[in-house]
């Protein structure tokens, strides 16, 4: 019997009493609740010989899986066009989307994502309901995890109620895009096109910690607005004969486009002075000036292609762009974009009755620019909090580079398309290499420099591989169809130049351990400490664990999957069609910091269970407990050493290696199952009401039919960019199970 969280809590039925230490009858899995999304639209169209217009509205809800978070959408979509005169035409749409979201998921390693303490520091005999009961009876922070008995405010972990209910985010966004434009026929071979696009929106987001949480209490606001408009001008020659055999098409036009970004991000100082009043009046101590960005970016291009059919069998097609961008130095500000396609129509010299239906090859190059992310050219200083009467003003954490040059790309493709027996199966095969070259990236600097990071153009990485699709239909009858869709992919890809320098690291996180692009190396290598090896067996050092490698630059894994594929099948019987979709990830790796603590604090079942003598791992070495790790000691002889299990960290982060940690990322998924009935004629009558009803069901991320990481969904993770190959506080994934009613008027 023991005095647990509640036995402090002067509101609960448990105060001041000791209770059993036993496992809690509800666990963390009680805390997720059941998500429901619905999609409501309809749509209203007309035409006729002079125009068309379009009106649809679209309302989303969506309820997620964690107490207190909804998002909602409301979307209205217009088009419309008409002819002027029998030369002019007229065009347009315009989108509109107002987003409403609340209590968004935590992401990382911090308090508001539930996930870290659950899934690392979860203490199981925590009843998850009684965490919600207590902060129900008080609406106060009633955590599982108190500094001390005599000090009752959390020391890690709020009351996860606390967290989804008052340490909760809002945000709004408002967005418009659509164009406008004129088409005009100028002579009978010549089209001239004007027209203006716009993207647009303005967002709000609001993040608090309330007054007694384990974050200092807070009130953010953070305003955003973004702008980007697009100004087309084309001339087109459709495609016409030149002569018997060649068919020619052209186009030249140029493009500007302009994108603005504004946002201001402001907070209170100090904490809240009344709680639960949040505004940024609501400060303690005077508010620090806001951080106000303002970027602007602007790319003038001109393009043009060309492009010629040869008997129907030979199809040529020529293009070239150049851009100019504002966000690099004025002697490398411009880049270019040629490509040349060609693609050859065998099957035209093949007999009708072959056994081949269709056969195409193709062979392509091309070449891609890149400009820099606005402000990376010149370093300015940020003002800061004034001190007395004296400004301050710091550099940015990022050095910038008044020598960057546009990022290249270049690839090279080929493939082959062949059909069989009057397209009854086909197959798809391309091959292709890409090369970037001077990809601009902040590159990790040594902090004694002043600076987090530096961008710089980092050398050349190249991307080898091959794709495959294939596609059967076994049966085909009147009443009976089914096709099946194989695709099949397999990259390599290799650093082969850094500017000068051996290994540029993307990107570090909690655990010890790095990301790289080593020269030499696939990008995308994870660095960390690895264990130490004899004639390939671990070795352990005297205490019998196992002893790491005397640095953290060891290679320990490759985010890059070894291949992936899908596999396709629809299967329709007169009006009812069955679909699924099966996904396959072989091979790449992930750290998961969830197992690199969760293993060391016994939250898993790895770290209990029976040893090699039968009794209870976790019982003392005296009664017989303790385990003997896999691997040999220094001298080469097996490993007899026998190690209490009850002390901290054996299974996890203390005594391991971060390459303990790193763990095969592949899987097999059920991705998606569908079915749908399209109600016959014969049923809707003589069409008067309804001219068409359609009823489906649909699941998604139905089942995980393998994996090679325990207890998490291979593909959560938190990188984002450059940055793959870490997991920690991984949510779990939902499973979506949808109806369908679809009605044509």
């Amino acid at each position: 019997m023991v005095y647990q969280w509640d036995a402090f809590d002067p509101s609960s039925p448990n105060y001041q009493k000791a209770r059993p230490w036993v496992a809690a009858a509800n666990g963390p899995e009680t805390f997720f609740e059941t998500s429901i999304g619905t999609s409501n639209s309809v749509m209203i169209d007309g035409a006729s010989d002079k125009g068309y217009f379009k009106l649809g509205y679209t309302l989303n809800t969506d309820k997620g899986y964690l107490p207190n978070s909804n998002v909602d959408k409301n979307i209205i979509n217009f088009g419309a066009g008409f002819d002027v005169t029998d030369k002019l035409k007229f065009f347009s749409s315009v989108n509109y989307t107002a987003t409403d979201g609340k209590g968004r998921y935590g992401t990382g390693y911090e308090s508001r994502n539930q996930m870290t303490s659950f899934r690392q520091w979860w203490q199981m005999n925590v009843d998850i309901q009684e965490q919600r009961e207590a902060y129900e009876r008080t609406r106060q922070n009633v955590t599982w995890n108190w500094a001390d008995p005599t000090d009752l405010v959390p020391i890690y972990w709020d009351n996860v109620y606390w967290t989804r209910f008052e340490n909760f985010q809002t945000d709004s966004r408002n967005r418009y895009f659509g164009y406008a434009g004129l088409s005009y026929d100028l002579a009978p071979w010549l089209n001239i096109l004007g027209r203006v696009s716009l993207d647009q929106y303005d967002e709000i987001q609001e993040e608090r910690f309330a007054v007694g949480s384990i974050d200092p209490s807070q009130y953010q606001r953070y305003n955003r607005n973004y702008r980007e408009l697009n100004y087309d001008l084309m001339a087109t020659i459709p495609q016409r004969n030149l002569t018997d055999a060649i068919k020619f098409d052209a186009l030249i036009g140029t493009n500007i486009r302009k994108t603005d970004v504004s946002s201001i991000r402001a907070s209170t100082n100090g904490g809240l002075v009344v709680p639960r009043l949040y505004a940024l009046s609501n400060t303690l101590n005077t508010l620090s000036p806001p951080t106000e960005t303002y970027n602007r970016l602007q790319v003038n291009g001109y393009f043009a292609k060309v492009g010629f059919v040869y008997n129907n069998w030979a199809v040529l097609d020529l293009t070239m762009r150049r851009d100019q961008a504002s966000s690099l130095p004025k002697e490398n500000n411009s880049y270019y974009y040629p490509s040349a396609s060609l693609g050859l129509i065998l099957s035209e010299f093949m007999s009708d009755n072959g056994f081949i239906s269709f056969a195409k090859a193709r062979v392509n190059y091309a070449e891609v620019g890149n400009t820099a992310p606005p402000l990376s050219i010149a370093d300015v200083y940020n003002l800061g909090t004034a001190f007395d009467d004296a400004t301050i003003a710091s550099l940015a954490t990022t050095k910038n580079n008044s020598n960057l040059k546009p990022e290249r790309t270049t690839s090279l493709e080929a493939g082959l398309e062949l059909r069989f027996a009057r397209d009854r199966f086909g197959v798809d095969v391309t091959v292709y290499k890409q090369n970037t070259k001077d990809q601009i990236l902040p590159a990790t600097v040594s902090r004694a420099t002043g600076y987090n990071s530096v961008f710089i153009n980092a050398g050349d990485v190249e991307n080898k591989g091959v794709e495959v699709q294939f596609f059967a239909r076994p049966v085909v009858t009147r009443d009976f169809n089914w096709r099946i869709g194989v695709n099949w992919g397999l990259n390599r890809n290799k650093v082969l130049d850094l500017g000068g320098i051996d290994n540029l690291q993307l990107g570090t996180a909690q655990g010890g351990f790095s990301v790289n692009a080593a020269l030499g190396e696939p990008y995308g290598t994870i660095r960390g400490t690895n264990f130490t090896y004899l004639n390939g067996q671990k070795v352990v050092n005297a205490a019998g664990y196992y002893q790491n490698s005397p640095t953290s630059n060891e290679i320990i894994g490759n985010v890059n999957p070894d291949w992936i594929g899908g596999i396709t099948n629809s299967l329709t019987f007169k009006n009812i069609t069955l679909g699924f979709l099966v996904d396959v990830k072989k091979g790449g790796d992930v750290f998961s910091l969830d197992l690199y603590y969760g293993l060391a604090t016994g939250l898993y079942e790895e770290t209990a269970g029976l040893n090699d003598l039968g009794n209870e791992v976790r019982a003392s070495l005296a009664d017989g407990g303790g385990l003997i790790l896999p691997g040999v000691k220094a001298d080469g002889t097996p490993n007899d050493i026998r190690y209490d299990a009850t002390n901290f960290g054996i299974y996890g982060y203390r005594r391991n290696p971060a390459a303990g940690f790193v763990y095969d990322a592949g899987f097999v998924k059920l991705r998606e199952v569908n079915l749908t009935w399209d109600i016959p004629s014969r049923i809707l009558g003589d069409g008067r009401i309804f001219k068409g009803i359609a009823l489906g069901v649909y699941g998604r991320n139905l089942w995980i039919i393998h994996k090679n990481l325990p207890h998490s969904d291979p593909e959560e993770g938190y990188g984002a960019g450059n940055f793959q190959g870490h997991q920690g506080g991984a949510y779990p994934t939902a499973r979506t199970i949808g109806f369908n009613l679809n009605l044509k008027f």
